[in-house]
């Protein structure tokens, strides 16, 4: 994979992949952030407060709203975004990499984050967070496992009025999502 962001600094559309962005450190290049109607993802406004949204409520990715971001770089998860014809727009916008099947939205979080990694020039810096994340994990279990046993738990994330429940092998872009 050949390094496309620019030396300088710049300005990254990546709808959906922002928790692996900000944990590369590059959440001060994001030009924006996903939403679903005026709902952002709640935990990530430390880092991104202020950051412009774009509602994928309706009918998904919009070139036109992209391009009032003015982006040096669109990254897309999924190949949805892309259908009839909409790569073409986007890479008119800005050079955009679209993630494939197995790296993207129905690839594994770690090769998600690895691709960013490359992308960003932060490959290094991917490959330990994976090595702090597994340690994490191993801690973790072991203790869950003296306090309940192993029976089976569940990640729920809140956001706004909605909940989430996370499962198993995927990030936080990918998730059912339950309205109250």
């Amino acid at each position: 994979m050949q390094l496309i962001c620019p030396k300088r600094r710049w300005w990254i559309w990546a709808p959906g992949l922002e928790d692996p962005i900000v944990a590369l450190g590059d959440n001060k290049d994001l030009a924006g952030q996903y939403s679903s109607g005026e709902v952002v993802d709640d935990y990530l406004q430390k880092w991104l407060k202020g950051k412009p949204h774009i509602d994928f409520s309706g009918n998904g990715l919009d070139p036109e709203s992209v391009l009032s971001l003015n982006p040096d770089l669109i990254v897309l998860y999924s190949t949805y975004f892309t259908n009839d014809g909409k790569y073409k727009q986007y890479s008119k916008i800005a050079p955009t990499y679209e993630f494939n099947q197995d790296s993207g939205a129905q690839g594994s979080w770690r090769n998600t984050l690895l691709t960013l990694g490359k992308i960003l020039g932060k490959s290094g810096k991917a490959q330990q967070l994976l090595k702090d994340y597994d340690q994490k994990v191993s801690a973790a279990k072991e203790k869950l496992q003296k306090q309940i046993g192993k029976k089976t738990v569940a990640i729920i994330e809140p956001s706004g009025k909605r909940v989430f429940l996370i499962g198993k092998g995927t990030f936080a872009s990918r998730y059912m999502g339950i309205w109250g």
